[in-house]
């Protein structure tokens, strides 16, 4: 159990919106493509804190607000 837990929290990453706060959000493939709230992005400008502490630049690829998602590319 531990060491599934362990795969699926380095899969969450932080999503910071240029200061007007922040969100949680998901690795969803290996090449870069991160899930997260729509209303946490819409319009800012984006970056991703992953679990070691690295931050990198992401840029907006999909905004879906009626089911309140987004897709990053980092």
């Amino acid at each position: 159990m531990a060491a599934i837990i362990g795969e699926a929290r380095r899969s969450l990453v932080h999503v910071h919106n240029g200061g007007r706060g922040s969100a949680a959000g998901t690795i969803w493939h290996g090449d870069g493509l991160v899930l997260t709230n729509a209303h946490a992005v819409d319009g800012r400008r984006l970056a991703v804190s992953l679990a070691n502490g690295q931050r990198l630049p992401a840029r907006l690829l999909a905004l879906d607000h009626a089911n309140d998602i987004a897709a990053l590319s980092v």
